[in-house]
């Protein structure tokens, strides 16, 4: 697989998707337990990189939003991806968020809802798709940012947020902790925190007992390749032998039948990585 991709874990299936540009066409690759497949659908969203992707068991489907167009301009547009079918669709929605590159997705499992967060052109707060309709939360939210790292918690039964760019861009901005329960965000008062990190990825992971965080660009505009787990009152170093190199823009899905986390590319300082850990 490419670069520039977003992917999405399909809990049921135990099978990973990925939307990658190559070229003049966009790809669907699927990982299933140790090699990647690509899908070569029939049809595919328009050209584009780093939308945003979740799996939404509620329609059994993958569900995407956004990105870059070519010209660069922001897309703000709803997919949804059948793996059964093999199939991509464009939503029909009444409303539906500003456009967004790198858009945060996660599935809140409990309410069967994927909320949204991160902008880098508007404080565009809070938003959720039940599978047909996009809702905006209007509630007091961590405030304008984007490319957090972001994961679900389903035995805390909360979204958990961390760090993020500020819109001026330049080094990671943020620092911060913040908590999600489906009616309001709430800033955790943390210990050993990550400290300014943007671009990071983040997932729940059983063995952990909470949030696994790992990679980003820090406040210096330098690579991370360290690993913290959140366990709902706190930051831990989760640093492990053989790590990937130092990263950002990656994505990670923990695979329950293998206990494990997959990790795939990201920006490292050799340049766009494809490599699967």
């Amino acid at each position: 697989p490419h670069t520039s991709h977003a992917l999405s874990y399909d809990t049921e299936r135990d099978k990973a998707v990925l939307l990658v540009r190559n070229g003049d066409h966009m790809e669907t690759w699927q990982f299933s337990g140790s090699q990647w497949t690509n899908r070569n659908p029939s049809t595919s969203p328009s050209l584009r990189s780093h939308g945003g992707m979740a799996y939404l068991p509620s329609i059994g489907k993958h569900v995407l939003f956004g990105g870059q167009a070519d010209d660069g301009s922001h897309l703000g547009d709803t997919w949804t991806y059948d793996t059964e079918q093999n199939v991509w669709t464009q939503v029909s929605v009444d409303s539906s968020p500003p456009t967004n590159v790198h858009p945060r997705m996660v599935c809140d499992s409990r309410r069967g809802v994927i909320v949204m967060y991160g902008n880098p052109d508007t404080a565009a707060g809070t938003w959720e798709f039940d599978g047909n309709t996009w809702a905006k939360r209007d509630i007091p939210d961590p405030g304008q940012r984007f490319y957090p790292a972001m994961a679900y918690d389903p035995v805390r039964e909360r979204v958990v947020l961390y760090g993020g760019y500020h819109s001026s861009g330049g080094g990671a901005s943020h620092g911060d902790t913040w908590e999600y329960d489906g009616s309001q965000w709430t800033q955790a008062q943390t210990l050993g925190e990550p400290g300014l990190l943007g671009g990071a990825n983040a997932v729940y992971v059983p063995e952990l007992n909470g949030v696994f965080l790992f990679g980003g660009v820090r406040g210096d505009n330098s690579l991370s390749n360290s690993g913290w787990s959140w366990n709902g009152s706190q930051w831990e170093s989760a640093d492990f032998q053989n790590a990937p190199s130092p990263r950002n823009g990656h994505h990670m899905f923990y695979q329950p039948s293998q206990r494990r986390v997959v990790l795939f590319g990201g920006s490292t300082q050799e340049g766009e990585s494809t490599e699967t850990w």
